[in-house]
């Protein structure tokens, strides 16, 4: 796939790409099966998923472009920023299908996963005004355009950490013996 005149950058937008297909058949199967996102086991199975799929892409992404375009090697820094443009790249266009997706395509769907959270917190038997507190806030938590704002400030953060942590294992630099006497 060539986008731009980079290998660099067309590597980085390959991976982005393959993420931002997974995110959104995530979405769709969670939406056709009515998964119950408020479910703490789901937001952490949720989280697992999402984290392995972006050490998977960065791993892949970064070993083609080592193997592809810089002769099996490629130093640290190079790496961090091949993950972090994979990361932020797939992460980026995923939040706005997101956003798109709960605010023209199933806006009804977010109301709903809210009104089952709300009645689950009944069950517990707090206060009406702690379960109105709750519901203020949750509720605006939920409006796609904040989801929409707080992904573009936590997919950086998230980019940046994961990119670096993985990029300690993926590096690769030459080790040949002329190598140390340039």
């Amino acid at each position: 796939m060539k986008i731009t005149n980079n290998p660099f950058i067309d590597n980085a937008v390959k991976y982005s790409l393959i993420s931002v297909g997974i995110s959104v058949f995530l979405i769709v199967i969670y939406y056709a099966f009515d998964v119950n996102l408020f479910n703490w086991v789901f937001s952490i199975f949720s989280t697992v998923i999402s984290i392995a799929i972006s050490v998977i892409l960065i791993v892949l992404g970064i070993k083609e472009y080592r193997v592809k375009y810089s002769d099996g090697q490629i130093k640290y820094w190079s790496c961090v920023l091949q993950g972090f443009l994979i990361v932020l790249i797939g992460g980026l266009l995923a939040s706005v299908l997101n956003f798109l997706f709960y605010n023209y395509v199933a806006p009804e769907y977010m109301a709903k996963q809210l009104e089952g959270f709300m009645m689950k917190l009944q069950e517990y038997n707090l206060p009406q005004e702690k379960i109105d507190q709750i519901y203020e806030k949750t509720q605006s938590r939920m409006q796609p355009l904040n989801q929409l704002l707080s992904m573009l400030m936590f997919v950086p953060a998230m980019a940046a950490i994961l990119s670096l942590i993985v990029s300690a294992f993926v590096k690769k630099k030459d080790n040949s013996f002329e190598s140390n006497f340039k």
